[in-house]
């Protein structure tokens, strides 16, 4: 028994000290530590990163998907050339504010990183952030939005079981 409780103990004591280190030291090399390589090329190119899921899931498809899905949606030449230039103006918007983004948080590191920051400094540049990430994620909804009006009740059913979403696709609005 004694053998027994000195095993957990000593795997408890372990287990605990293994708690202690941190996840973030693979971050280190990083080109912006706040943010993954994935997370900066997807704001750098524009890709929405789930930013209007909640549209997407709404009934609201986006603009690429419906592109991508052109054949199966049996788009007109009209549906097509409208939705692309929808893409186009968003794509447009979205690379100009993610490379905003990014540059912001460049800032940010190169702020704190230089020791004893400003704080109000910091609080503006977490403002700007925070109101970029914002304008970023209504850029993306924005095209879902504007997307829907252009498809019919037929078309936004079969997109939503193309991609999956049965649930969605019951219940169109």
């Amino acid at each position: 028994m004694r053998k027994w409780c000195l095993i957990g103990m000593v795997l408890f004591v372990a287990t605990a000290a293994m708690g202690q280190h941190s996840h973030y030291g693979q971050h280190m090399n990083r080109t912006i530590l706040a943010l993954s390589e994935q997370e900066m090329q997807g704001l750098l190119n524009g890709e929405g990163m789930g930013m209007a899921l909640v549209a997407e899931l709404s009934n609201y498809p986006g603009p690429r998907h419906v592109l991508d899905l052109a054949d199966s949606l049996q788009l007109t030449e009209n549906q097509q050339r409208q939705i692309q230039r929808l893409f186009d103006e968003m794509h447009r918007e979205a690379v100009k504010t993610g490379k905003q983004i990014v540059e912001k948080e460049r800032q940010l590191q190169q702020l704190l990183q230089q020791g004893n920051p400003d704080k109000n400094t910091v609080e503006q540049l977490l403002t700007e952030i925070g109101h970029l990430r914002g304008l970023l994620r209504w850029i993306h909804i924005r095209a879902h939005l504007r997307t829907r009006p252009l498809l019919s009740a037929h078309q936004i059913h079969r997109y939503n079981q193309l991609r999956g979403y049965h649930h969605a696709a019951e219940h169109p609005h």
